[in-house]
């Protein structure tokens, strides 16, 4: 019985050392508006709309410094706009459009950001409308900008989901041996 405890404790032990990831909110007061856009620091949330009938209004970083242990950004987005409103929202890294979506839409944006550690890269969060479009009033909301970090630091884990599901299977295992020779001493 002692041997089954042991492995578990190894087991958790392992689980708090290794792999653990933190989130940590991004500073958007390194970000600079240009057009129709609208952010509340303290809430962490950046709003655009095409009130004034601009074609495009973006919320940008050109000197965004990824850190060497940074993993991912993650950052929710909608898109509020009328059946034949024609806008996008949209992400660019380094001027090349990696979220390209036509509204009413919603969902998270994730960007790795394994490739670009250690260097500066141009980040842009923006809302698109065709020149065309005669409506207005598209609104694209950007929120919980998350930069996620590899860390071993006291800040708050995240573990990873394949190493929980991992660890439990184990636990079963290790609690299916246990239970099947506890019934065999009692045959």
């Amino acid at each position: 019985m002692r041997k089954p405890i042991i492995l578990i404790l190894a087991g958790a032990i392992i689980i708090c050392e290794v792999n653990m990831t933190h989130a940590d909110p991004l500073d958007l007061s390194l970000f600079t508006p240009d057009g129709d856009v609208y952010v509340d620091l303290t809430g962490g949330t950046v709003i655009m709309d095409e009130s004034s009938s601009l074609w495009s209004s973006y919320f940008y970083n050109d000197n965004f410094f990824v850190v060497a242990d940074a993993l991912y950004l993650s950052v929710n987005y909608d898109l509020s706009s009328e059946v034949n409103d024609v806008d996008w929202i949209v992400t660019q890294v380094e001027n090349i459009y990696d979220l390209q979506e036509t509204g009413p839409i919603s969902g998270t944006y994730t960007l790795d950001l394994t490739p670009y550690q250690n260097t500066t890269i141009s980040l842009v969060f923006g809302i698109e409308t065709d020149w065309t479009d005669g409506d207005y009033g598209s609104v694209a909301t950007f929120s919980n900008f998350d930069l996620v970090t590899q860390s071993n630091s006291g800040a708050t884990p995240v573990p990873e989901p394949a190493t929980i599901v991992l660890f439990a299977t184990g636990l079963a295992g290790l609690a299916g041996t246990s239970r099947k020779k506890y019934l065999k001493n009692f045959e």
